[in-house]
C-alpha cells in the first residue's frame, strides 16, 4: 500500500517560506535590493506553492491560500519601510 502525501504540505511549504522570510529580515542592515529579490523569490515560491495545492485540492482555496500568504510576507517589509520613513523623517 502506497501513502499519498497530503495536499496541505504546499500550504506548509508556505508557511516556512513565511518564517524565512521573517528571519531574514530580522538579520540586522537588510539592502533594499535583497528586499526586492526576497520579494520576487516570494512570488514565484507562493505562485508554484499554491499552483501545486489547487491541483490536489480546490482552486478557490488555492487562491486564498496565495493571497493571504503574499499579504503576510508583504506585511513585514512594507511595516520596514514605513517605520524607517517615520524615524528618518
Amino acid at each position: 500500500m502506497e501513502e499519498t502525501p497530503s495536499p496541505y504540505r504546499w500550504l506548509g511549504y508556505m508557511f516556512v517560506w513565511m518564517l524565512a522570510c521573517l528571519l531574514l529580515l530580522q538579520e540586522g542592515k537588510v539592502s533594499e535590493l535583497f528586499i526586492f529579490i526576497l520579494l520576487l523569490v516570494a512570488i514565484v515560491l507562493n505562485g508554484y506553492c499554491a499552483y501545486r495545492f489547487a491541483l490536489e485540492k480546490w482552486t478557490f482555496l488555492a487562491i486564498l491560500a496565495f493571497v493571504v500568504a503574499m499579504v503576510l510576507d508583504f506585511f513585514p517589509i512594507v511595516a520596514y519601510f514605513v517605520i524607517i520613513e517615520i524615524f528618518m523623517a
